[in-house]
Order: C-alpha cells, then structure tokens, then sequence
C-alpha cells in the first residue's frame, strides 16, 4: 500500500507539513501566535483528499495484485491504516482546537479593545 502513487502523496504532503511546523518560529507575540495559527489552518482546511486518496491506493493495490493478499497481509494493512486515521484523528483534534482557541482569543481581545476605546473616549 506504502508504494500505490496516491499513498507516496500522502507521504510528501505530510513531510511538508512537517517542514512547514519545525521551519515555523516559536510563537512568542500574539502577531506570531497568528501567523502560526494561519499557518495551521493551511494545513487542516482539507478534510477529504488524504482519506480519498487513501481509499484510491487501496483499490489500485486490490486492482493490480497478482494473487489474493493472504489474511495476516491483510491484518497488518488493517492494523497501519488503524493506527494512520487515528493519528491523524488525534493531531486533527489539537491543531483544529488551537485554531479555535486563537480566534476566541482574538474575539476576545476585539472585543476588550472596543471597550479600551468606549474607555478611552469618555476619559
């Protein structure tokens, strides 16, 4: 399966993601905080291509196989892809959180910088 055209994809897209991460600063202002958010939300606004793709590598391997895979190929395929989705459930889960957790903060702080200039304004 690691082989199929589409799953080698997968591979590079995820490679990029990681240099995209350890190439980012350590947020240290609010306006990096932003910018590393921005930068996350690039990478999980799609939801459907890796798991399509996914799908698509497995029936070109079901497709282009000569003999049936035996049962303990099978399970070992079963086992990786269950660990795969999991994975990518559980980072999905944290970076989608701190993405919403950057835009509370922002409404937020919006919200506290309209009151600072009601302030500011009666003064």
């Amino acid at each position: 399966l690691n082989k199929t055209p589409q799953v080698q994809e997968i591979i590079r897209l995820y490679l990029s993601y990681l240099e995209k991460l350890e190439s980012s600063p350590f947020p240290n202002s609010e306006e990096q905080e932003l910018e590393f958010t921005d930068m996350l939300r690039t990478i999980v606004q799609d939801r459907t291509s890796i798991p399509m793709a996914i799908a698509k590598g497995v029936a070109t391997l079901r497709d282009n196989r000569k003999e049936d895979l035996d049962i303990q190929r099978l399970q070992e395929m079963e086992k990786a892809l269950y660990r795969f989705f999991n994975a990518r459930t559980g980072l999905r889960l944290l970076t989608e959180h701190h993405i919403l957790s950057c835009l509370k903060r922002e409404k937020e702080n919006e919200e506290l910088r309209k009151i600072q200039s009601c302030v500011d304004h009666v003064s």
